[in-house]
C-alpha cells in the first residue's frame, strides 16, 4: 500500500471513557502524548537498553497501536511493515511509514494520530539524541517537521505526557536561479546553522563533470542577458556575511561612485552558484 494518505482524523481509537483532557502545552515546543502511550510502550531499563531492545520494543508498540486502528488498510500495513526484516532499525521503521504510509508527504499542517505514534517511538528510542545518520536526518526531518503542529487538536484525553519537540530542519523551495535567488538561499543557509535545507530550482542549469569526476551546477555558455553591469549599494552588499562578501567581489570591489560597486550580472550568478555549492 505505498503512499496511501493518512486522514487527521484517523489513526488510532483512545480507549473508551478517558477523561477530559489535562491542560495544554506550557511552551511552543512541548509534545504531548497521552499516558497510556507510556503503558503500551513497556518499562525501560537503562541497563538494558540496546538498539536491539528499542526495535523490539518499537515494533510491539506499532502493533499495539495497529490493532487499535480503525482503518483495516492502515492497520494491515502497519503489520506488514514490522514483519519485514528488512525493517531492522527504529529509523528503517519509521522510514517505512513515512515512504509507504504517509506517501513521503503531508497532507496539511495538522499532525494526526499515527504521526504522533512514531514520534513517540523516536523519542522513546532516542533517535534525535546524539549523532544522526543520513536515514535518520531524512526521517526527522519529516516526522518533526517545523512547519507541522506539535499536538493534536483537541489534545488527547485524560492524563498525559510531555516531552520537548526535537523538531527537524525548515525545508525551503526557491524558484530560479539569479543573483537575488542565490543571495536569498545563501542567507538562509548561513543563519539556519544547519536547521534549514535550501532547495533551488533553475531550468538554465546544466550539470557538468569535475576532472575528479564529481558533478556541478552551471550556466549553459548559451544563458543570455548575463554582461550586463549592476550597482550594488553599500548598504545592501554590508549584510552579507564575509565569507559571501568576499565569494561575491573574489575580494576586489569594484568601487566606481561612493557607496557603491559595479559588477556583472555573470560575476555575480557565477560567484553565488559556487559558493551555495560549496560543502
Amino acid at each position: 500500500m505505498p503512499g496511501r494518505r493518512v486522514p487527521s482524523s484517523v489513526a488510532h481509537q483512545e480507549p473508551e471513557n478517558a477523561p477530559p483532557a489535562e491542560t495544554g502545552p506550557s511552551h511552543f515546543d512541548d509534545i504531548i502524548f497521552p499516558s497510556w502511550y507510556e503503558a503500551a510502550w513497556g518499562q525501560e531499563d537503562n541497563k538494558l537498553a540496546s538498539a536491539g531492545a528499542d526495535i523490539d520494543r518499537a515494533r510491539v508498540f506499532l502493533l499495539r497501536m495497529a490493532m487499535l486502528n480503525p482503518d483495516p488498510l492502515i492497520a494491515s500495513e502497519i503489520r506488514a511493515i514490522i514483519t519485514k526484516a528488512e525493517y531492522g532499525t527504529v529509523t528503517a521503521l519509521a522510514g517505512a511509514v513515512q515512504t509507504r504510509i504517509f506517501g513521503d508527504r503531508h497532507s496539511s499542517f495538522a499532525t494526526n494520530p499515527l504521526m504522533q505514534v512514531v514520534r513517540f517511538l523516536l523519542i522513546k528510542s532516542r533517535v534525535p539524541e546524539g549523532s544522526v545518520t543520513v536515514e535518520a536526518r531524512s526521517v526527522l526531518d519529516f516526522f518533526f517537521d517545523p512547519t507541522i503542529h506539535r499536538n493534536l487538536d483537541p489534545l488527547p484525553s485524560g492524563p498525559t505526557v510531555t516531552y520537548s519537540y526535537p523538531s527537524g530542519r525548515l525545508r525551503v523551495a526557491i524558484v530560479g536561479g539569479g543573483p537575488t535567488a542565490l543571495s536569498s538561499a545563501i542567507a538562509l543557509a548561513e543563519k539556519g546553522q544547519g536547521a534549514v535545507e535550501v532547495h533551488i530550482w533553475e531550468r538554465r542549469w546544466v550539470w557538468k563533470q569535475r576532472p575528479d569526476g564529481s558533478s556541478y551546477a552551471d550556466y549553459p555558455t548559451t544563458a543570455k542577458r548575463r554582461d550586463q553591469v549592476v550597482t550594488l549599494q553599500d548598504s545592501v552588499t554590508s549584510l552579507l556575511t564575509k565569507a559571501s562578501f568576499d565569494a561575491l567581489f573574489a575580494g576586489r570591489p569594484e568601487k566606481v561612485w561612493p557607496g557603491s560597486a559595479n559588477i556583472q550580472i555573470r560575476k555575480v550568478e557565477d560567484r553565488f552558484l559556487a559558493r551555495v555549492q560549496q560543502p
